[in-house]
């Protein structure tokens, strides 16, 4: 798997009469979903840390295995995974960096 999507939208119509009246309602919505639950986690085990660059750099050199959460792989949050966010990875543990944020791709 090497994303999961978790997006929707639908319109609801109710139909019906009320006092004689013929009355329709739509109600339409849309639900966005993110899989990001702790930025930067690559491996999604459910914490930051060298594992998830170890990940990533065995991802962009050696076509190691697809993050299950783009979003959340993606630590700087330019919404594509690339050599940035392993550097990015790399500042914020080795360098006091700022930490991980999200991508917004929902993927």
């Amino acid at each position: 798997m090497d994303s999961i999507v978790t997006n929707a939208s639908a319109t609801i119509v109710v139909a019906g009469t009320f006092a004689n009246s013929p009355l329709e309602y739509a109600i339409s919505y849309s639900i966005v979903a993110t899989c990001c639950f702790v930025p930067g986690d690559f491996d999604s085990d459910g914490a930051f840390n060298i594992a998830d660059v170890t990940a990533g750099i065995t991802r962009i050199f050696a076509s190691g295995p697809a993050p299950l959460c783009q979003d959340q792989a993606d630590a700087n949050g330019d919404n594509t995974y690339n050599i940035a966010d392993v550097t990015y990875g790399i500042n914020r543990i080795f360098g006091g960096g700022p930490a991980p944020i999200c991508g917004t791709t929902n993927g």
